[in-house]
């Protein structure tokens, strides 16, 4: 989704851009529904999803890759949220979304990777989400990393679903250092998604520090004042 990438990992994305990498962030679930969204296609216990306003989004994913410097590419798919198939809802409720819907495996997936068989290229760096967190369309995401044929790939893990620390123990964890202010820049473009989620800017902020600061026992000569973006091999992830 817009926001996801940019709140997880916008500050390695912003030392990428300063030095002068190609760095395309790939943002797939940002399309509008394919109908209209009125009370008989609403109902009541699905209202939240008018919040997923996916021309406001991908305005301000927009605004946050132009601040970092680096180019966007929108896949225009639908949000988990406003999905249907044989005029009933995939997910009815918030709680469905914490698990993959076996029609989204079946046709979401071959269609993502569809798309980004012209995108990446054997030679790029491929950077994906955890997918441990419970959302239905980032375990689809970690579906479609690990299908992708390309020189190196790594995972990071996904703000505000769960801690920089997720990685396991014995793990090879790759700490960088980053620039928390062009960070926080980039991800308060976010505005919609901070007022639904953290009502204010300054409980984001905290929440972002504190995403941004944790660490591992093995990290333990970390200075507290830095903030670090972390990676992980996806081949330590097997």
């Amino acid at each position: 989704h817009p926001d996801d990438a940019i709140w997880s990992c916008g500050g390695f994305m912003a030392e990428l851009g300063q030095k002068k990498a190609i760095v395309r962030l790939i943002t797939f679930f940002d399309g509008d529904a394919a109908f209209e969204l009125t009370p008989h296609t609403l109902p009541l216990d699905a209202q939240g999803r008018q919040d997923t306003l996916p021309r406001l989004r991908r305005r301000e994913d927009k605004g946050a890759a132009g601040l970092l410097k680096i180019d966007r590419i929108s896949l225009k798919l639908p949000d988990a949220a406003l999905r249907r198939a044989n005029d009933q809802w995939l997910y009815p409720t918030p709680r469905s979304l914490k698990h993959c819907h076996p029609h989204c495996l079946s046709v979401f997936l071959p269609l993502m990777l569809d798309h980004l068989h012209p995108i990446i290229h054997p030679e790029d760096i491929v950077y994906g989400p955890l997918g441990q967190s419970s959302h239905a369309d980032h375990i689809l995401v970690r579906r479609a990393f690990d299908r992708v044929d390309c020189h190196k790939k790594y995972l990071y893990p996904e703000f505000p679903y769960g801690a920089s620390g997720d990685f396991a123990p014995d793990q090879d964890i790759i700490n960088h250092p980053v620039d928390f202010d062009i960070w926080f820049r980039a991800a308060s473009c976010y505005e919609s998604q901070i007022k639904k989620y953290f009502l204010t800017r300054d409980r984001f902020e905290y929440r972002l520090r504190l995403f941004a600061a944790s660490r591992t026992d093995r990290h333990k000569n970390q200075s507290p004042e830095e903030h670090v973006c972390r990676l992980m091999s996806a081949n330590a992830a097997t």
